[in-house]
C-alpha cells in the first residue's frame, strides 16, 4: 500500500529548483572548486526576486577566501537554510531519532548567518527505494528537524526555536507536531514520502526548474521565485 504514494501527482508550484546543470559546470567548474562568491550572488538574486525560503544543497565545510562574502549574503537574505550531512551508518534510536557516528556542519560563521539548518540523510529500504524520512536527527546533544522541515519552518515564517523546541519528544502517539502542523509518523518517528514525481526529467519534471547560470545572468523572471 505504501507504493501507492509513489504515483506522481500535481504539485502546488510553491517550489522552484535552481539546477546546477552541465552549462554551469562547464562555465564555472565543479561547485566545490568554484568561488563561493557565485553562491553569494545567487542568494542575492533570489532574495531580490522575493523568495521566502532559500534552501541550499551544498555543505560549506572547508574555509575559502569568499566565506565572509557568502555569510554577508546569507545575513542580508535572512531566510537561508543550510544542510548538515551525517557521516557513517545511520540508525534509529528507540526514541525515534536518527543518529550518526559524526556529522559535517557548515563553519560556525555560516551557521550563525543561516535562518536554519537541517540534516539531509535518509535510510533506504532493502529494495533501494526511499519510502520514509526521519523527521528528527540527534546531532551531539541537540535534536534537529530534517532539511525539508527546516525549509517549511522558514517558509512559514516560524522562528527556529519557536517552531521546534530542542528536547521536545519527537513522537506524540503517532504524530509529530511541527510549525503548527500535525505530521503522521510511524513507531520509529519517520514520515512517509509522498512522491510527487521526477524532479528533473525532460518533459516530465514535477517542479519548476531553472538554470543556476540563468538566475545569475538575470534571465529568470522574479515571478518564478516570489513567495516560493
Amino acid at each position: 500500500m505504501h507504493d501507492i504514494l509513489y504515483e506522481p501527482y500535481p504539485v502546488s508550484d510553491v517550489v522552484t529548483i535552481v539546477e546546477v546543470n552541465d552549462e554551469a559546470l562547464e562555465r564555472d567548474g565543479r561547485w566545490s572548486n568554484g568561488p563561493r562568491s557565485l553562491h553569494a550572488d545567487l542568494i542575492d538574486e533570489l532574495s531580490r526576486a522575493g523568495a521566502d525560503s532559500i534552501v541550499l544543497d551544498f555543505t560549506f565545510v572547508s574555509e575559502t577566501d569568499d566565506d565572509e562574502e557568502l555569510a554577508r549574503a546569507m545575513r542580508r537574505a535572512g531566510n537561508v537554510v543550510q544542510p548538515i550531512l551525517g557521516q557513517g551508518d545511520a540508525y534509529l534510536s528507540s526514541a525515534g531519532l536518527l543518529e550518526f557516528r559524526s556529522s559535517l556542519l557548515p563553519r560556525p560563521a555560516r551557521v550563525e548567518a543561516s535562518a536554519a539548518v537541517g540534516p539531509t540523510n535518509f535510510r533506504h529500504d532493502e529494495d533501494g527505494y526511499v519510502r520514509r524520512l526521519p523527521v528528527v536527527a540527534l546531532l551531539g546533544d541537540e535534536e534537529v528537524p530534517n532539511l525539508a522541515l527546516a525549509a517549511i519552518q522558514v517558509y512559514l515564517g516560524q522562528e527556529a526555536e519557536g517552531a521546534f523546541a530542542p528536547g521536545q519528544p519527537a513522537l506524540d502517539g503517532r504524530t509529530f507536531e511541527f510549525a503548527g502542523r500535525q505530521i503522521p509518523v510511524n513507531d520509529w518517528g519517520e514520515m512517509l514520502v509522498h512522491f510527487a514525481g521526477p524532479p528533473a526529467r525532460d518533459g516530465a519534471s514535477s517542479y519548476t526548474m531553472v538554470s543556476y547560470q540563468d538566475v545569475l545572468d538575470g534571465d529568470v523572471p522574479a515571478s518564478v521565485f516570489e513567495d516560493k
